[in-house]
């Protein structure tokens, strides 16, 4: 199948208009009592022109701040020159917004950057911008189904670590999939997985066995109950 944008679709993606429009939605969602321009062009009284991503009104407060479609561009000189705008415009909150994820050191930055402005700040990224689907767990599942699943993935996990090889993240990941049924799993999930089997691997071991031997008890006694989950 083939399908090609209009020219308006086109050229507002080109301008980066989606990721400005996630952004809005997200803060409207949380607190209705909101409004918000995307692309704000400002004229200061000296002559000097800006632009603010967003700015509007969050719930009685003043919010401006910039969408960036990688967190990457939020360099420290940026997130300078984006707090200092924020100052400028008289905002309470200045907002720092990604599709993609923000990490702890331009979020401290920007903290730091706002503490000395004395602004709050906000900060969307792909977490509550762009979550990973799930998908819903059939009605007509079985306890002894949901058992079997995690029992499956627990035997894999255990066969992985006897291997004596580090798990990977991709390794981890399919193991959660296949123990949710297929939802796809979260990435904070897998990072804390990983770690804990880098960290604790000898240990991991005997603890996945003992759970394997519950695990083929559970299933055994809600197959033949055929009990609900």
């Amino acid at each position: 199948m083939h399908y090609r944008l209009d020219s308006f679709t086109d050229r507002a993606g080109d301008n980066g208009l989606l990721p400005h429009l996630l952004v809005i939605a997200e803060p409207c969602r949380r607190k209705p009592r909101s409004y918000f321009l995307p692309g704000t062009d400002v004229t200061f009284e000296d002559g000097t022109q800006e632009e603010a991503d967003i700015f509007g009104v969050w719930d009685g407060k003043a919010l401006s701040g910039e969408v960036k479609t990688s967190a990457s561009e939020s360099n420290e000189a940026q997130l300078r020159r984006d707090v200092a705008l924020s100052r400028r415009l008289g905002a309470d909150v200045h907002l720092l917004a990604s599709i993609t994820p923000v990490d702890e050191a331009v979020r401290n930055t920007a903290r730091e950057l706002c503490d000395a402005a004395g602004l709050e700040l906000e900060v969307l990224d792909q977490t509550g911008l762009r979550p990973a689907a799930h998908k819903p767990v059939p009605a007509t599942a079985t306890a002894a189904d949901g058992l079997g699943r995690l029992r499956t993935a627990t035997a894999d996990l255990a066969a992985l670590i006897e291997k004596g090889k580090p798990v990977s993240h991709g390794q981890v990941a399919r193991i959660l999939k296949t123990a949710s049924g297929g939802a796809a799993p979260v990435p904070g999930h897998i990072a804390a997985l990983s770690w804990a089997l880098t960290e604790h691997g000898d240990d991991a071991t005997d603890l996945l066995l003992r759970l394997l031997g519950a695990l083929d008890a559970a299933v055994h006694e809600h197959g033949a109950t055929g009990r609900k989950a």
